[in-house]
């Protein structure tokens, strides 16, 4: 995969059984991702997700999420596990660090909490979480996006390639009308706002105000918005403030609930201006992998 080539392996040659990927997880980590595996082979769960240390090629260790899902034939019989890897390394700290590591830990165990509170904010929908495609998630999304910003302002989106990324599906959605809700009261009725999805591969790190984007391969979901009337967010205040959906004042989510939900997923929100570009905010998604054992 894409993936073991930037580790620096040759994926003609890698041998596709669970014990070479365990041969190569810190020491540390290795007894937690076997029961993990286990844990996936005998259908105990029907879903997980760990943070570990992969050994690349050349010695250095990759931050690792991994998340599984049990795939069951029609009779209810486990019969092969799916899931998908995300290098969430951060090139400028030190890659054996056990701090790290728990980081990791914490933004899942804070990831569950927040899914658990969306679902009771989504009247019950489950959030379960999948490989995905966020195009698909954007061209779905595009006729109710349209009702949502109304017919003052000019509306376009575009979705590009079929790159994955780990999310839930409902939760993706209810960002992408958080970010339009905000550029449509910025731009106070009037001006033009656009939606994307694309692979996006980032050479050098992205710095922003709240961090740093890594070098890697991403999905990039853009909202822009300018034109007549054409206002920023705000300040920092006003940009974390509830945006309440239309007809359902339970449903509020916000720049904050956006920035959670985002980096949930190993993922980065960025809020800019500019006179060429116009005003944006991009959620940089970290490409997500396919693996099965």
């Amino acid at each position: 995969t894409p993936l073991l080539e930037r580790w620096g392996y040759d994926p003609d040659d890698t041998v596709r059984h669970v014990s070479w990927w365990l041969d190569r997880t810190h020491s540390d980590d290795h007894d937690r991702l076997a029961g993990f595996l286990e844990q996936a082979r005998s259908g105990d769960h029907a879903q997980w997700t760990l943070a570990y240390r992969f050994r690349k090629a050349d010695g250095d260790w990759a931050h690792v999420v991994g998340r599984a899902m049990l795939v069951r034939d029609p009779f209810g019989q486990p019969v092969s596990t799916q899931g998908a890897v995300v290098d969430v390394t951060q090139p400028d700290r030190a890659p054996e660090s056990a701090h790290t590591l728990g980081h990791l830990t914490e933004t899942i165990d804070r990831a569950s909490a927040l899914v658990r509170r969306l679902r009771s904010l989504m009247r019950g929908v489950p959030l379960v979480p999948t490989l995905l495609d966020p195009g698909d998630v954007v061209r779905a999304f595009t006729p109710s996006a349209t009702r949502l910003i109304g017919r003052e302002i000019e509306f376009a989106s575009m979705a590009e390639g079929h790159d994955l990324v780990m999310a839930e599906p409902a939760q993706l959605e209810q960002v992408l009308r958080a970010m339009l809700v905000m550029a449509r009261e910025a731009l106070g009725g009037r001006g033009r706002i656009s939606l994307t999805a694309s692979p996006l591969r980032l050479t050098a790190p992205l710095a922003f105000t709240h961090g740093i984007v890594p070098e890697g391969d991403w999905v990039r979901l853009r909202v822009v918005y300018g034109g007549s009337g054409q206002g920023e967010l705000g300040s920092a205040r006003d940009r974390d403030a509830h945006i309440v959906s239309p007809g359902d004042s339970s449903d509020a989510f916000g720049m904050d609930q956006v920035r959670r939900a985002v980096a949930a997923w190993s993922g980065h929100v960025v809020v800019s201006s500019g006179a060429h570009e116009g005003n944006t905010i991009s959620c940089y998604l970290p490409t997500a992998h396919r693996m099965q054992f």
